[in-house]
């Protein structure tokens, strides 16, 4: 590549009248910026023109920052309280209850459980377990998403 290619305008180079050199710092913007970038090449010069345009753009995020600033924009957050319960279900419940039993929706600020033998489910819903339970429930996600709980055999409510 000669000397003239390199140093030739922004404009003759998008225009295609002089290709680009291989250089990655001068490969052209895409379509919509090519004003703004043009501009301010011209402005700044070649050199600076780079470190001038990166000012403006927005900065890089981690996808997991992303995800999460959709999720909570656009998912309900019974939903993540209804996960966190899960995951800490055995603890919240015991190993034994937690096997026969599975946090299934909160609604309302009731917490529907779904019990798979009806001695299990007589056993939770005693007052004393039952406050037991709330209380733990409320030392993982607080009071304001749950208030009571409902145990029910499998298969009774929608999922």
């Amino acid at each position: 590549m000669d000397s003239s290619q390199k140093d030739a305008p922004l404009y003759k180079i998008l225009r295609g009248k002089q290709r680009p050199h291989t250089d990655t710092e001068n490969i052209p913007p895409p379509p919509k910026d090519l004003f703004f970038h043009k501009m301010l090449h011209e402005w700044h010069g070649s050199e600076n023109a780079n470190g001038a345009v990166s000012q403006f753009l927005p900065k890089a995020e981690s996808l997991n920052d992303v995800l999460k600033r959709v999720m909570e924009k656009h998912v309900h957050p019974s939903v993540f309280a209804l996960e966190r319960l899960r995951q800490n279900w055995t603890e919240i419940a015991g190993v034994d209850n937690a096997r026969h039993s599975i946090p299934i929706f909160i609604k309302e600020k009731v917490l529907l459980v779904e019990v798979a033998h009806p001695i299990y489910r007589m056993g939770l819903d005693s007052p004393t377990v039952k406050k037991q339970i709330l209380s733990k429930i409320h030392a993982v996600l607080g009071e304001e998403l749950c208030n009571e709980i409902k145990f029910d055999p499998p298969g009774r409510r929608a999922k």
